[in-house]
């Protein structure tokens, strides 16, 4: 089994192209061109892919069509198992969420949370401590295209897996633990 992690699929949503500037013509082809990019790493139906939030836009977002078919159609699209973290967009799409965080060990040397929202954002206050790395999602590509913020207020690197920064495809656990390496490098010089 391997382990991935991506955040703000917004599969289905027309909002998200219009804001972002997704590459994608409508929100079918970028509902069809991230599940495949997804399938392309995570390949082996013993995968898993932590999903850190905003997964998934049913009908309606913001007055804007999303998709039509159920999550249930829709996940079944994937080869790798699916672990949705609860995020602000997740309210009424149909997706069960696992949490609004989780706590978990990768790389056998990094305990991270996994939460949709950084440090600053006071949803996140409940689940971080002082010292934490913080996988997380939301701001897009609000960090200037940095895929990284250190929170020195409350002394938390933050981890942003959202897929716009990722060339639209899940991060794979090692990757991140050799980023996450060379972050805490950079920060000791």
């Amino acid at each position: 089994m391997r382990r991935y992690f991506t955040s703000d699929l917004h599969l289905g949503s027309s909002k998200v192209l219009e804001v972002y500037k997704r590459p994608f013509l409508d929100n079918i082809q970028m509902t069809d061109n991230l599940i495949l990019n997804c399938n392309e790493v995570a390949k082996d139906k013993d995968d898993v892919i932590y999903h850190i939030g905003d997964l998934y836009c049913l009908k309606d977002d913001n007055g804007r069509p999303g998709l039509f078919m159920p999550w249930k159609e829709t996940k079944k699209r994937f080869i790798a198992d699916v672990l949705n973290i609860q995020g602000n967009h997740d309210d009424n799409n149909g997706v069960k969420s696992i949490g609004s965080s989780v706590r978990l060990t990768i790389g056998k040397a990094f305990n991270v949370v996994l939460c949709h929202y950084p440090s600053y954002d006071e949803r996140s206050k409940i689940h971080l401590k002082p010292g934490d790395i913080n996988i997380c999602g939301h701001v897009h590509t609000l960090w200037n295209g940095e895929k990284y913020y250190v929170d020195k207020v409350n002394k938390i690197l933050n981890i942003n897996v959202c897929i716009d920064l990722w060339n639209y495809q899940p991060v794979s656990e090692v990757t991140l633990v050799n980023y996450i390496k060379k972050i805490l490098g950079e920060m000791w010089y």
